[in-house]
């Protein structure tokens, strides 16, 4: 029987599933027998809206130019004694300094001046079209480029996702234990087929067989992590010897609470286990070999998963996604040497006592 606190049922009910636009926040490390097993309410958080990376552009800023700037190499008039102004006018003749106030000298005609003003006026608004046309020209063309950064604290990809997959922002709370590597990327082509996990551990290597076919969505998130190394030099961090048989591993801070930024709902695939109606219990088993994802509740499935070494009797919250096909020899020498009870008597279990640190994984 699944160990549990004195303060919640013994035997939860399974929780009615809540809209896929909604991500509950974790109270407590993910993984089989934890509290999220009981039957409790469940807060939920709407997808945050897509917030592409801001892009800032640097726009010229255009000069207007000095309406008359006296030429120096202009002939210069002859200034008049100052005892006869008329005369000094009449001798300055045309290039005589209109009353208005025009630079002395200057050499143009008043008509020549406002001509030459109104083409400086019309050059600099021309300039400065041509600055903020260019200015969003790199803009755009920049942003085509990061689509990458508002990808992962997006509700949903940009480009459709041909599985219809969706990666949410993880919750805040665990903020502290997370490792940012970005959300997995849109497909344009349904997977499909058969995909292996291979898990390299200081012990050996645990094979996994998965079906993308059947649980699309997971089978992105685990390529992702493992094309970014999220797993590398990783330990296993919980070991369950009673009620349930699990080794769990994929959380980098080994809390039991971290993960990447994002999570993604469950996939439930008709043919992998478990398959069968819970019973009174609300339990159903998890055979020997079965691989499932450890999460905090509904729809908050991120790195973390539990390999079962011995047939378990647990809620069918956890969702299945592969089945060991080598390696359950590995798992059978870590559980006979026991765990260090960290984590009873909830959610149960403690670090093995044999520790396991998974050096890759790769996924093909």
């Amino acid at each position: 029987m699944e160990p549990r606190s004195a303060a919640e049922p013994d035997h939860p009910t399974p929780r009615a599933e809540v809209p896929a636009d909604a991500a509950p926040a974790p109270a407590a490390p993910a993984g089989p027998g934890s509290p999220t097993d009981a039957d409790q309410p469940e807060s939920t958080e709407t997808p945050p809206s897509e917030q592409p990376a801001s892009e800032t552009s640097d726009q010229p800023a255009a000069q207007m130019p000095a309406a008359d700037t006296a030429d120096p190499a202009a002939p210069r008039a002859v200034p008049a004694a100052p005892a006869e102004p008329e005369a000094a006018a009449a001798t300055a003749g045309e290039d005589a300094a209109p009353a208005s106030g025009a630079p002395v000298g200057s050499g143009l005609l008043p008509g020549a001046g406002r001509r030459q003003l109104a083409i400086a006026i019309a050059a600099s608004a021309l300039t400065l079209v041509l600055s903020v046309l260019v200015g969003l020209v790199m803009f755009n063309t920049s942003r085509a480029h990061h689509d990458g950064a508002a990808q992962a604290a997006a509700p949903g990809p940009r480009i459709p996702d041909a599985d219809g997959c969706r990666w949410w922002s993880a919750p805040q709370e665990s903020r502290p234990e997370q490792r940012d590597v970005g959300a997995p990327p849109p497909s344009r082509v349904r997977r499909a087929g058969p995909r292996t996990m291979t898990i390299a551990t200081d012990h050996g290597s645990i094979v996994i067989q998965m079906n993308a076919s059947q649980t699309p969505c997971t089978v992105a998130s685990f390529t992702h992590l493992a094309v970014r190394h999220f797993y590398d030099n990783t330990a296993c961090h919980r070991l369950v010897t009673a009620g349930i048989f699990i080794l769990q591993c994929g959380d980098p801070s080994g809390t039991g609470r971290g993960g990447p930024t994002y999570v993604f709902p469950n996939e439930r695939p008709p043919s992998a286990p478990p398959n069968r109606a819970p019973d009174a219990n609300g339990l159903v088993t998890y055979p020997r070999g079965t691989v499932g994802l450890a999460n905090f509740g509904q729809d908050t499935n991120g790195s973390q998963f539990f390999i079962v070494y011995r047939d378990s009797r647990i809620p069918p919250t956890y969702p299945t996604f592969g089945v060991v096909t080598s390696g359950l020899d590995l798992l059978d020498q870590v559980a006979a040497g026991g765990d260090d009870g960290t984590f009873a008597p909830d959610p149960g279990g403690g670090h093995p006592k044999t520790p396991v640190v998974i050096r890759s994984v790769t996924v093909r």
